[in-house]
């Protein structure tokens, strides 16, 4: 898992950055991959890879230091739409009012 996170966290800006990819990285097939991290985490590994970035997303909307648009595009999501709607069915708030929320 530590070899997984770390692949994960360097590539994170990286829209690109698929199950492929880290299976490629990691040393294993893709298939070994979703069996291994559904079994030790109950998510496939494309949800995975999402939920790490979107955790990442939330430290970086909470630091204020950027704004909605930039820790979309810094955490690997091309399309501000697609990001704002994880963001929501994951957190259950869109990435603003987290961002506001954060605040008090």
């Amino acid at each position: 898992m530590e070899k997984i996170n770390k692949a994960i966290q360097e590539r994170m800006a990286d829209n690109n950055f698929r199950v492929e990819t880290l299976a490629g990285i990691v040393g294993i097939s893709r298939v070994h991959l979703h069996r291994k991290l559904k079994e030790l985490t109950q998510l496939t590994a494309s949800d995975y890879i999402r939920s790490v970035r979107l955790k990442r997303a939330a430290e970086l909307i909470s630091s204020r230091k950027m704004n909605v648009s930039e820790v979309a595009y810094a955490t690997g999501f091309a399309n501000l739409s697609h990001f704002s709607a994880a963001f929501k069915n994951y957190y259950g708030v869109s990435p603003r009012d987290y961002g506001n929320e954060q605040l008090t």
